[in-house]
């Protein structure tokens, strides 16, 4: 062998080294410089995804607020203009009164009224008033009607009519179950 040739095999160790080396340094910069790069650049990706996630939440919740704001101002207009007003609990004598009064225009006969407890609420307190009695068909109707008319502030729960179907002019059974929204109780300590 020659000198040359032996020169070329022992170098050929220097360049497989080199090499070595070259895939080493590689792969420690993608590991301590690209990966990292490359992972902020994804996490950045899934930040600014949220964003405009939220930016689009935000604008739909502002339309909606808007809606709702405008609701709330008619709503409150409508309120300002209403007849109703609501009484304090402190007449129910006169309410229950009112009621009886309504039922002997209608032609409907109570035989008994009585009232729950006051509830409390939040924007008004409430009070049931439990009635019975017989009427017909159409005069028991008839008084939901002019309740409904006449006491706006007054609402039906629930009611039970019972008669008799082979006699369909004969007086049925009746009872209501009434709710009065009466004023809250903060009105009631300012009267």
């Amino acid at each position: 062998m020659t000198a040359p040739a032996k020169t070329t095999l022992r170098c050929w160790h220097i360049d497989v080294l080199g090499l070595l080396a070259c895939a080493l340094l590689t792969g420690v910069a993608y590991v301590a410089v690209v990966s990292p790069v490359l992972q902020k650049h994804s996490e950045r990706s899934a930040l600014r995804a949220q964003l405009a996630e939220k930016h689009d939440r935000t604008i739909s919740l502002s339309q909606m607020e808007r809606q709702l704001g405008g609701q709330v101002a008619q709503l409150r207009e409508d309120l300002a203009l209403s007849d109703v007003r609501l009484e304090p609990p402190q007449y129910l004598n006169t309410r229950m009164a009112l009621i009886v009064e309504l039922a002997s225009a209608t032609g409907i006969v109570i035989n008994e009224t009585r009232a729950g407890e006051v509830r409390p609420g939040e924007r008004c307190q409430t009070v049931p008033i439990f009635i019975s009695g017989s009427g017909s068909y159409s005069k028991s109707a008839a008084f939901i009607h002019v309740l409904r008319n006449r006491l706006p502030d007054t609402g039906v729960v629930s009611f039970e009519l019972s008669g008799n179907p082979g006699r369909p002019g004969a007086t049925g059974a009746f009872r209501f179950e009434l709710i009065w929204y009466a004023a809250p109780a903060s009105a009631d300590a300012s009267q």
